[in-house]
This record gives structure tokens, C-alpha cells and sequence, in this order.
């Protein structure tokens, strides 16, 4: 019998040692890397501080797990795992200062990120200058944006002109005035409603007010002052007319409102779809 104990020794040795090596640090990286291309992100932030604790000296893995934290959807634990592996944030690599930037933008914190990219960033950098058009454009500083981008050439970069364009189209919106639309609505019932494209409110708003108005006219036509339907069709619609120029004014704001949040969205797409 113990010819056999040797024979299956000898086919359980290599079995282990396979094991051993499928959590060796070059197939753990390989798996790593593996769960972010897949997009399995928080699969990838675990395994990646693994990797972290048994090679704490390689420096191109807290730029992977900050870039992991990011795609996670986690960016006050990136940046708080930022700060642990980098005490001095502004001497942090330039990969990893522009994932630390990202977590700023990402929690709208424009002017924070601007600040960092500023002094982490080089003089040079060609991301340095679309990190800061980008956080213009999403602060909705499309001039400034576009005005960033002015010293670049079209091939130099990807987002160069996808960003012209989409910054010269916003430049040139017209947004409409909340003061205008309820002036307008004070002297033509429901006509702001129609300057900011509401069309279907202002036609309602229309019919309402217009036939409140004519029952309250009917009641008086027959009985005079002392009409109950008079006055309180008249008093129904005074509050349709009031509530007119109210809707007016929030139409106009509603309609600026989409119009900011379709560009910001288009920003976004463009940026996230190369970075």
C-alpha cells in the first residue's frame, strides 16, 4: 500500500502547487485588471487592496485602485483612501491626481478639483486643460470652456472638437426670462406659457380661464352685482389668472433648467465616452 500513498503524493503536489500560484501576486494582478475590464468594479477595489498588502511598493496599483473606487460609484471612499496612500495630495503622481480630480467633479465640487488640477497637474498637460473646460462646461461656463480649448488643434486630442462643437452650440442657446413670461402673461393671459413652448399649459390655462370668465360675465349679465355664480366664477377665475403668471415665471425657469441639464448631460457622455 504504500506505493499508492506515494503515486497519489505525487499527483496531489502539483494540484497544490496550482492552487498556490492562482493566488500568486502576478495571477492575482492579472485577475485584478481582469474584474475592471469586465466591469466588475467592486469585485476589483477588494482584490486590488489584497494586492496592495502584499506588494505595498508597487506604484502602479493605488492608481488602479483609485480608478476602481471611481468606476464603483464610491468617491468619498477613493478619496479617503486617496489620502492614506498619498499624505501629501498634491505630490501624488499625475495618474493618480487626475483620478482624485475625477472624485471631485464627480461630487460637483468644481472649483476644488480646478484648484488641485491647477497645482497637481503639469503647466503643459493637455488633460490638465480639458479636466478644466470640462468642470467650466458642467458649472455651466460654456464660454470659459470653449475659451480653454482655443490654444488646441483638432487632432491633438479626441475630445477637441466634439467639445468645440458641443460648447458653440450651448453658447449660442437662448434661454428665456421668467420676468418676460410673466409680463407677457399679465397682459395676454397664458401668452407666456406659449413664449417658453409650453403649449399645453398655455392652452389649458386658455380654456380655463376663458370659460370661468364667461360664466362669471353670464352670472352678471343676469342679475347684476348681486350674482353669487357671477362673483364666484369671477373669483375662480382671478385665481386661474394669478396662477397663470405664476406658471409663466416657473415655465420659463423649467424650460432654462432642461435646457442646462441637457448640455451638462451631452458633456458628460462625450467625456465619460474617452476617459
Amino acid at each position: 500500500m504504500s506505493w499508492l500513498g506515494g503515486l497519489l503524493g505525487l499527483l496531489v503536489l502539483p494540484l497544490a502547487g496550482a492552487g498556490q500560484d492562482l493566488f500568486d501576486y502576478s495571477h492575482s494582478e492579472r485577475f485584478a485588471r481582469h474584474l475592471l475590464r469586465s466591469g466588475q468594479y467592486q469585485m476589483a477595489t477588494s482584490e486590488l487592496e489584497r494586492l496592495l498588502f502584499m506588494a505595498p511598493a508597487d506604484s502602479t496599483l493605488p492608481v488602479l485602485l483609485l480608478r476602481a473606487y471611481r468606476l464603483a460609484g464610491q468617491p468619498e471612499q477613493g478619496m479617503r483612501r486617496a489620502g492614506q496612500l498619498y499624505p501629501g495630495l498634491l505630490a501624488m503622481p499625475e495618474k493618480a491626481a487626475w483620478e482624485y480630480g475625477r472624485f471631485l467633479l464627480e461630487q460637483e465640487q468644481f472649483q476644488q478639483a480646478e484648484d488641485f488640477w491647477q497645482k497637481s497637474l503639469p503647466e503643459r498637460s493637455l488633460d490638465k486643460r480639458l479636466l478644466l473646460s470640462t468642470s467650466r462646461a458642467l458649472r455651466d461656463q460654456y464660454g470659459e470652456a470653449l475659451r480653454l480649448l482655443e490654444p488646441l488643434e483638432a487632432n491633438e486630442h479626441p475630445l477637441v472638437m466634439p467639445y468645440r462643437e458641443l460648447l458653440e452650440e450651448a453658447v449660442q442657446q437662448r434661454t428665456k426670462s421668467p420676468w418676460l413670461a410673466g409680463t407677457l402673461s399679465t397682459l395676454v393671459p397664458a401668452s407666456g406659457r406659449f413664449y417658453t413652448r409650453d403649449w399645453k399649459d398655455g392652452l389649458v390655462s386658455l380654456l380655463f380661464m376663458g370659460t370661468t370668465a364667461w360664466q362669471s360675465y353670464r352670472g352678471f349679465r343676469a342679475n347684476g352685482t348681486r350674482s353669487a355664480r357671477g362673483w364666484i366664477y369671477g373669483g375662480i377665475s382671478f385665481g386661474f389668472y394669478v396662477g397663470n403668471i405664476y406658471g409663466s415665471v416657473r415655465s420659463a425657469k423649467q424650460y432654462n433648467d432642461r435646457q442646462v441639464g441637457y448640455y451638462r448631460t451631452a458633456v458628460k457622455n462625450v467625456f465619460n465616452g474617452y476617459y
